[in-house]
């Protein structure tokens, strides 16, 4: 994926240049509720194509419902942090989304990054990228001095999870701590759905210095 290069805004607005035209971000705002469906099949469909391969029936899983995705839009409030939600688009078209919670768990010097998630038609565009330049920004704006996410991440090295923690990797992000799951597993974190492998939980993070 190329580099992003960011061209400015306005109300609130962040834009980005990447391969194949321009990529803006912005904080979710309440009219978006009327979104909320859609954006919640979006963040579905996109983890269960990624979970396939480690969970053994990944169509069953949700990640979030459209009553919660709701409550990300309007921004309510979250044991985890302050939490909001960034929207990425392209061509006024709805491209991803991602998560940003300042003070993650209490902590005010680390955020976090998560529900990461990219429509299919605009894949390999710098979304991502750009979600998640958006992120960092506004947690170091809230004093954070580092950044953190999470991957599940398959102990098969050619499976698709290999690719997401490389490319992580690649923008800075280390290992923090990593947390060994056998397969047969039925954690309540993934709805109690069997882990198809051996995987890694593993948490990431970045210094915003």
């Amino acid at each position: 994926m190329a580099g992003m290069e960011e061209t400015g805004g306005t109300d609130g607005e962040q834009a980005y240049r990447g391969e194949d035209g321009e990529v803006t971000v912005r904080l979710a705002r309440v009219a978006d509720i009327a979104m909320a469906g859609e954006l919640t099949t979006m963040v579905n469909e996109a983890y269960r194509e990624g979970y396939v391969g480690i969970l053994e029936e990944p169509s069953a899983y949700t990640r979030l419902d459209e009553a919660e995705m709701r409550d990300r839009i309007s921004a309510v409030p979250s044991r985890k942090g302050t939490r909001c939600l960034i929207l990425a688009e392209v061509a006024n078209q709805l491209a991803g989304c991602a998560s940003a919670t300042t003070h993650w768990f209490g902590d005010p010097s680390l955020g976090q990054f998560g529900l990461l998630a990219t429509h299919s038609g605009f894949r390999r565009r710098g979304v991502a990228t750009a979600l998640i330049s958006c992120a960092e920004e506004l947690c170091r704006g809230e004093g954070a001095t580092q950044m953190q996410c999470e991957e599940l991440v398959a102990d098969d090295g050619a499976h698709v999870s290999s690719v997401f923690l490389a490319w992580h990797q690649r923008r800075g992000y280390e290992m923090e701590q990593e947390h060994e799951l056998p397969a047969g597993l039925r954690h309540p974190g993934f709805q109690y759905i069997p882990l198809a492998q051996p995987c890694r939980f593993v948490i990431l993070r970045k210094g915003l210095g």
